[in-house]
């Protein structure tokens, strides 16, 4: 009886552990019809409104969280996408279990997105740290691919 009771509260325990858990869109916009190299902070952006850079731009999230990284087209072409292609630790607390989201290309769950499970909190000693990544991603225009490119946002994460 004990081990069931036992048994039933661990099952709670974790439902309840998983329920909390959020899942997260960040979303990277880019003028696919006018991005170029030297270009890249001017034709994309996350939909920030507060005018800050895509450097700093910050996104909050707890540990368990689930952020999947999606690329928006926004030149309105059908042709045009962006392609996500990977997610890469730079510095601070490294809060994935690998240092490149996916960890190769066969991973990869969709053509366009990169997901990845928040499993260790930037909180340290009392201090909220960052951790920095770098977004790669691929812009095809009028189905053409024409070219790779790289952001490189931060991530604070809370414990739970």
């Amino acid at each position: 009886m004990k081990t069931i009771n036992r048994l039933l509260i661990l099952i709670t325990i974790v439902l309840f552990a998983s329920s909390c858990a959020k899942k997260h869109t960040i979303k990277l916009y880019v003028n696919t019809a006018e991005i170029q190299d030297t270009t890249v902070n001017k034709h994309s952006d996350f939909g920030q409104k507060d005018g800050s850079s895509n450097e700093d731009y910050t996104v909050e999230v707890k540990v368990g969280d689930e952020i999947t990284w999606e690329g928006v087209s926004t030149s309105g072409k059908k042709d045009d996408k962006v392609n996500i292609i990977s997610i890469e630790y730079v510095s601070g607390i490294n809060v994935f279990d690998t240092k490149k989201l996916p960890d190769s290309l066969s991973t990869r769950k969709y053509p366009e997105k990169v997901v990845g499970k928040i499993l260790y909190s930037t909180e340290f000693d009392g201090k909220e740290n960052e951790y920095k990544y770098k977004i790669t991603f691929e812009v095809i225009r009028e189905g053409k691919n024409i070219g790779i490119f790289v952001i490189d946002p931060k991530l604070q994460v809370r414990k739970k």
